[in-house]
């Protein structure tokens, strides 16, 4: 995919967060059940961080709802928490929550274990810059780490104590630290390759997660370079999670990103190119998803898309194969770029890494099928 082509589809998705940041938040409470056995993988790794703690980046944080599960699942371990996201709106929510929470109208979140556990609250926001705001200088994080803003970035750093359980606050054998680091992760990809997220300064890593956002990543290329930032955050040794949201494998959300995507094409939101643009647009929303060949990121048969929309509207976005744009709720004016993750691009993410990081295992789950997501974790060499 082109960079112009990308950065149009991430911008896309910029907005729907910013836009939508109440109402996705939400939707997304519950921690997912293949975290818990990332988080047995956390356990059999040695702590390196400050004092002896854990310390986990989560890239691409959302709410940070991670954070809150992991303070419970990790119990008895001290931990470091690193959220990094460009949607300081998404993360704002969680102060929403802890507020209503001290007002009397208790958050709740139920992991798989079954413990129910009500959050601490924090009357402050957490510090965050408007999006269209340049920074400069240093801000401390929660560890003593700093991160370096650029104005082509933002990040902003500031330790986030309303995210904390009350048990870990008062347990000193166990304290639990979380930082909130403001950067587009995307853009920095785009502009500086796997070297983007050294703008946070963070010293290494014992843990790696990103969930819920590789299918926003426009083009193979950059999705690499994104498993190649997360890794490279870690120390040698360090595990990295990483969620692929294989959507299209579930009859009733393969419907709904068919009919959002032929919409979004007639509205001109977004073309399609090569052998994907093929067929009418009835015969495609109506068709079951067929097997890709080809390359991973390489258009080829079996997406649902237009002919007529690429050569006619050449200056908007390109659609790939397995690319999709999806709605939400009853917004006709909301739309997300989603890519689909057949197997075997997952297979050639992890070929491409070499010999920089080892796969230690794979497995489905989430939803009600029980595999909705494809996960892939992998240990640092």
């Amino acid at each position: 995919m082109d960079p112009a082509g990308a950065r149009a589809l991430i911008a896309l998705n910029n907005t729907f967060y910013r836009e939508h940041a109440a109402s996705f938040s939400a939707t997304r409470q519950a921690p997912w059940q293949g975290w818990g056995r990332v988080a047995d993988e956390l356990r059999r790794i040695e702590p390196t961080g400050p004092a002896g703690a854990l310390a986990v980046l989560d890239l691409a944080c959302g709410n940070m709802r991670l954070a809150r599960f992991l303070a419970e699942a990790l119990l008895g371990t001290p931990l470091v928490y690193h959220g990094v996201d460009d949607c300081a709106e998404l993360a704002g929510t969680c102060c929403d929550d802890a507020r209503e929470a001290e007002a009397g109208a208790a958050s709740t979140q139920t992991f798989d274990s079954g413990a129910r556990t009500r959050w601490a609250a924090s009357p402050t926001r957490p510090h965050s810059a408007p999006a269209d705001t340049s920074i400069t200088g240093r801000n401390a994080c929660a560890d003593g780490s700093t991160a370096t803003a650029q104005p082509d970035y933002s990040p902003v750093s500031a330790p986030r104590e309303d995210l904390i359980p009350p048990n870990r606050k008062h347990d000193t054998l166990s304290p639990a630290s979380v930082c909130f680091h403001r950067l587009d992760i995307l853009s920095a990809a785009l502009s500086r390759g796997t070297d983007a997220l050294e703008r946070l300064g963070l010293a290494p890593c014992d843990g790696g997660c990103c969930f819920g956002f590789m299918h926003h990543v426009p083009g193979f290329r950059l999705r690499a370079d994104i498993v190649r930032c997360l890794l490279g955050a870690l120390r040698p040794g360090g595990i990295a999670a990483l969620s692929f949201w294989q959507f299209m494998d579930d009859e009733r959300l393969a419907a709904k990103a068919r009919a959002a995507t032929e919409r979004a094409l007639v509205a001109g939101i977004v073309a399609a190119s090569g052998e994907a643009a093929k067929g009418a647009l009835a015969q495609a929303a109506a068709a079951p998803r067929q097997a890709v060949a080809g390359a991973p990121g390489q258009a080829t048969t079996g997406t649902p898309v237009r002919a007529a929309d690429a050569s006619t509207k050449a200056a908007l976005p390109v659609l790939e194969d397995d690319d999709y744009l999806l709605g939400w709720q009853d917004d006709p004016g909301a739309w997300r770029y989603c890519h689909h993750f057949p197997e075997e691009e997952i297979d050639a993410l992890v070929a491409g890494l070499g010999g920089y990081a080892r796969e230690i295992c794979r497995f489905s789950a989430d939803g009600r099928s029980g595999h909705l997501n494809r996960y892939l974790i992998l240990r640092r060499v």
